[in-house]
């Protein structure tokens, strides 16, 4: 289970697995199929509140992973930037747990952002 599982233990497997049960996006978990600045606002949403999970690189339908899961391009550095861009839009800082998990094939990747609810609240 990817919400207990220690994120460096993570696997693009487990994500994949995680994905094809269907669980829906809820106050605790959001899908995501980019990296960009929308995510900062719901990392700050789940801090306010009792925390949460964000799959980056999957789609969704109806509120559920959109199958089959496709990912993003695979970048270098990919953990630092989804960390500087949540440090340089969210305040007071929210320091999430990243996992960025490449691909068998090494082109594409998936991440999982934890986040713990926050006692520095509000956070935008």
């Amino acid at each position: 289970m990817i919400h207990t599982t220690p994120i460096e233990d993570i696997t693009f497997q487990d994500i994949l697995d995680f994905c094809s049960e269907g669980r829906r996006e809820d106050i605790h978990l959001d899908y995501k199929r980019e990296i960009d600045k929308s995510i900062t606002k719901t990392i700050a949403a789940m801090a306010n509140t009792w925390g949460g999970l964000i799959v980056v690189g999957v789609e969704e339908k109806d509120s559920a992973p959109a199958l089959p899961v496709l990912g993003f391009k695979y970048e270098e550095h990919l953990r630092e930037r989804i960390n500087n861009l949540v440090l340089g839009n969210v305040m007071p800082p929210v320091f999430a747990e990243i996992q960025v998990c490449q691909s068998p094939d090494g082109s594409t990747a998936l991440a999982v952002i934890r986040i713990a609810q926050s006692a520095l609240t509000p956070h935008a």
